[in-house]
């Protein structure tokens, strides 16, 4: 003899919805996380020289213009000049590099905040923009802060610092570096955990 049971559920289709939501966007803000982290490592601590570099800028009145650097820039960037101690002398956008969670497209956005400040993003995306010099004293020198001067008697100037510098109020002497081009520290980070992301996606939804 054959006994056959049926058996009817009901699924709370709003309760699964909950839960679905709950589970996507909180390893959305995980995989933010990780993927904002990435992108920070990539800055490393610069120390400053103990001895400057010099190099000569241009001219003044037929006197050589050297600028007296003890942290010249690396390549393909305009360096901030006071970054700052411990942690924020890692870098001035690192900083500055946020993660928000889009909940109508379900997704995150990684990179610079909206506020920061030109120089922050200007290494993300790329541009140019003029750099600012100050004179130290009105006339040539030939030794700075116990420093003797190459070549003789010249006007020194230093770099002023980038974040504060603003667009028309230059200092006497400046020079237009050129297009520095997109860093895209942000792709370099989403492509490192590229790999990662469907597997951070596997059993996100838990519990009754």
């Amino acid at each position: 003899m054959r006994t056959t049971v049926k058996v009817r559920g009901k699924v709370n289709a709003g309760h699964v919805k909950k839960r679905y939501q709950a589970g996507a966007n909180k390893t959305l803000d995980r995989l933010g996380s990780f993927t904002m982290q990435r992108a920070k490592k990539q800055f490393s601590n610069r120390t400053p020289r103990k001895k400057p570099q010099w190099r000569e800028i241009g001219k003044r009145n037929g006197i050589p213009v050297l600028d007296m650097s003890f942290r010249p820039p690396l390549a393909n960037k305009i360096t901030s000049w006071k970054t700052g101690k411990g942690r924020a002398a890692r870098g001035f956008l690192r900083g500055s590099i946020r993660y928000e969670r889009d909940d109508r497209r379900g997704s995150v956005v990684i990179g610079p905040a909206e506020n920061t400040v030109w120089l922050n993003r200007i290494h993300e995306f790329g541009g140019s923009r003029p750099v600012a010099f100050r004179y130290l004293g009105r006339y040539p020198k030939k030794e700075v802060k116990g420093l003797r001067v190459p070549g003789g008697a010249a006007y020194v100037v230093q770099r002023k610092d980038a974040t504060l510098g603003r667009k028309g109020k230059l200092e006497p002497h400046s020079v237009k570096p050129g297009k520095v081009r997109p860093a895209k520290y942000m792709a370099t980070a989403i492509d490192q955990m590229r790999p990662k992301i469907p597997r951070e996606f596997r059993g996100f939804i838990s519990g009754p």
